[in-house]
């Protein structure tokens, strides 16, 4: 069903719809049926032909039971009904429920469950309880009509006619059934199956009035008081369990859009070689180093050194390999080694260097070459420059910019090419690692190190003359000498 039917004034009631989740289909033998699912194969056994006949027609779209389930009187026709109505039960993580007005081919909307542990769970609608939309659910669109999707639900409601968006409208603000009623042109019936099938996915909340405020249990609920919806939703949306999107390596985008190479075009900009670490035997040992690793907030009078900062990129970012192309298998990726894990060894993570005062370096933004070890100017508008450095120095609790600020950034579809839904959440795992990283690198070095809490995207695109859509700062750094008679900071912050 695509688009939406031309709306009518005041329709009469809605009758509900059944139907299965369409990735849902029936294989009937001699045992009876076998239903090939999202959640795993279901076996229905017996000879029933009434239950038999009723899940072909739903498989096949959106059917009224009153026009399937046995309308027989008498003991017969009520355990009949019974049987069928345990099965729906059974089967309710894939089972769809849709409204629909009674003048209409289309329906109004449908409730599809997205996890097996789905359940449709009708509630009361007290005609003096103040209602409302749920604060986590968010409409977008779909190729079906608006959805609506709550990371509180286990279903998604799909909107195929713009009436029920009436009532979604209507519910933004608290108020009573019969006030979401008089706002919109439907029939107080047909509001009240929309609204029962909102309140039933967790869509759309009952409340209780306390003399002139409305409250609602989301609000008072400890747990949920310091989610926003956004972040909820993009925390269930990138793990597995409260929903039914594409998730992992299904390189849903071979054959329409070329995978990103392992190492990006380097800019045009002056370029200073890099000297390597050396093979020290005197570094202090790693469980010294895990020991001593402290966020450092003061850099020393000394500047950190050209070499200091070489010896640092070469044992965190440098590329160690390249692979090679493999065949003509359309899912390849050029792939590297580096220092630090990624995810499909995708490297996406980007190096540049904002410096204020670094002995042997020029002040100004570089981009580092992880494979020539080396540093490339980047043609950056000095007051961008300065604002990310303020920025990192406001961010640190600093008294002055850090001597380098190391700012990650990411290309997003070395990453999305291969992964869906969770790529995101991986690059940002992955900022976890390299920042751990060069805590550990600059401990060993004697260098102070503090990972910073959050960055400006718009400064950091123009500073480094990206497109933030395609590669975007993610991640941000701050590095330099240590001061002398350093204690490493140990408040809470610091750590």
């Amino acid at each position: 069903m695509t688009g939406y039917a031309a709306p009518t004034a005041a329709p009469g009631p809605a009758r509900a719809l059944w139907s299965l989740r369409e990735d849902t289909w029936i294989e009937s033998d001699t045992d009876g049926s076998l239903l090939h699912t999202r959640w795993g194969d279901v076996r229905i056994a017996g000879e029933d032909p009434a239950a038999h006949e009723l899940l072909r027609r739903m498989a096949l779209g959106p059917v009224a039971l009153e026009n399937l389930v046995p309308a027989a009187g008498g003991e017969d026709g009520r355990l009949g009904r019974a049987r069928l109505m345990l099965l729906l039960e059974r089967l309710r993580s894939v089972v769809v429920r849709s409204l629909a007005l009674q003048d209409a081919e289309q329906p109004l909307l449908s409730a599809v469950p997205v996890s097996a542990a789905a359940r449709f769970a009708p509630v009361r609608l007290p005609a003096d309880r103040p209602l409302r939309l749920s604060r986590f659910a968010s409409v977008r669109p779909g190729p079906d009509g608006l959805v609506l999707e709550s990371p509180l639900s286990l279903y998604r409601l799909v909107f195929h006619r713009p009436e029920a968006m009436w009532v979604v409208s209507a519910l933004g603000r608290p108020g009573t059934l019969a006030a979401v009623a008089a706002a919109v042109p439907l029939a107080p019936e047909v509001v009240r199956e929309v609204v029962g099938h909102l309140a039933a996915t967790g869509m759309a909340v009952v409340g209780e009035q306390v003399g002139d405020t409305p409250h609602f249990d989301e609000d008072a609920d400890a747990v949920l008081a310091t989610w926003s919806g956004r972040e909820l939703l993009q925390h269930t949306r990138s793990r597995l369990g409260r929903h039914d999107d594409d998730f992992g390596a299904t390189y849903s985008h071979v054959g329409r859009l070329a995978p990103e190479p392992a190492l990006k075009p380097l800019p045009d900009g002056k370029r200073v070689p890099l000297e390597r670490a050396a093979a020290a035997p005197a570094d202090p040992p790693l469980g010294e180093v895990l020991a001593a690793r402290r966020s450092v907030r003061q850099h020393g009078e000394r500047p950190i050194g050209l070499a200091e900062l070489g010896a640092f990129l070469d044992r965190v970012a440098a590329v160690r390999s390249v692979s090679a192309p493999t065949g003509a298998d359309p899912t390849y990726y050029q792939t590297s080694r580096r220092p630090y894990p990624s995810g499909g060894a995708a490297y996406e993570l980007e190096f540049y260097l904002t410096v204020s005062r670094c002995e042997g370096l020029a002040d100004g933004v570089w981009y580092y070459d992880p494979a020539g070890h080396q540093l490339v100017l980047v043609d950056a508008p000095a007051d961008d420059a300065e604002e990310l450095l303020l920025g990192a120095q406001l961010a640190a609790g600093m008294d002055r910019p850090p001597q380098v600020l190391v700012t990650l950034t990411s290309r997003f579809q070395r990453l999305s090419w291969k992964y869906s839904a969770m790529w995101y959440a991986l690059t940002l795992k992955h900022v976890g690692v390299v920042q751990q990283t060069m805590y550990l690198v600059a401990t060993a070095l004697g260098l102070a190190p503090c990972a910073l809490g959050a960055g400006d995207i718009e400064v950091s695109a123009r500073a480094f003359g990206l497109d933030w859509r395609r590669e975007s700062s993610v991640g941000e750094f701050a590095l330099g000498s240590l001061p002398a008679g350093a204690r490493a900071d140990r408040t809470p912050a610091g750590r």
